[in-house]
């Protein structure tokens, strides 16, 4: 008898799984909702035991119905780089780590790692992160879609954009790796190509284009390495030159 009893107080525990035969046993206080179907309510957690960010953490404030907890919102993923660049600036890009861009970011090293599992990957993404922010640059600068535009239209606006002060050490840091790195170096060639293309005749009005970019980019390398800036109203002399070179208008009076 106390077996009886005791084998129905063990059914009497759990509910069949919806799953049919050979499946896991729901808790008796899961109940099916008639709306829903098979859906099931109050049932076990089944979110990881180990979480992140922290409960006490700001990414951990209204976190998304049925996502992990330590998944980031997107817009950490640029806080995290806009963090690396920062330690890039301050300390070289010897200097940036897993760990220092994470403390920059206030992230925990995991919390990083869930969107770059290594430092190389770090470095794709950065050098990727650089690259929209001039692509935003010389956007504004076209006023127009690059498809809508010209060769000429878009090299001008590269020669004007990288005519300003616009060099960051970080910058710098990132084209001396890319000598030495394909992965990154093929992220800002295509960038360059799409942009600035070199000329493909060797005519003058093509050549005072391709001299006005390197010029511009000259000008861009001298602002980020030299302890020796030139006077301003040089600089503003040297910018209203090249536009002239890149517009063709010097060319036209000849």
């Amino acid at each position: 008898m106390r077996s009886r009893v005791a084998r129905k107080a063990r059914d009497a525990s759990t509910v069949p799984s919806p799953r049919g035969a050979g499946g896991h046993a729901w808790p008796a206080n899961g109940h099916r909702s008639e709306e829903h179907g098979q859906s099931w309510k109050n049932t076990v957690n089944l979110r990881p035991t180990h979480r992140w960010p922290t409960s006490a953490s700001p990414e951990a404030k209204n976190e998304p119905s049925g996502r992990y907890s330590y998944e980031m919102r997107p817009s950490q993923k640029n806080l995290i780089l806009d963090a690396a660049v920062r330690v890039t600036e301050r300390d070289g890009i010897t200097g940036l780590t897993l760990e220092s861009a994470a403390e920059e970011a206030g992230v925990t090293k995991g919390g990083l790692m869930y969107h770059f599992r290594t430092r190389d990957e770090l470095l794709v993404a950065i050098q990727k992160h650089l690259t929209r922010r001039w692509e935003e640059l010389l956007e504004a600068e076209l006023g127009k879609p690059l498809e809508e535009a010209t060769v000429r239209e878009s090299v001008t606006a590269y020669t004007r954009v990288g005519a300003q002060d616009t060099a960051s050490k970080a910058e710098l840091a990132f084209m001396v790796e890319s000598a030495a790195s394909p992965e990154l170096a093929a992220i800002w060639d295509e960038h360059i190509t799409r942009w600035a293309p070199f000329p493909t005749s060797a005519e003058p009005y093509d050549i005072d284009l391709l001299v006005a970019r390197l010029a511009a980019d000259g000008l861009w390398l001298l602002e980020a390495t030299s302890g020796l800036p030139l006077p301003e109203s040089v600089k503003a002399a040297l910018r209203k030159r090249l536009a002239e070179l890149a517009e063709g208008r010097t060319t036209e009076e000849e």
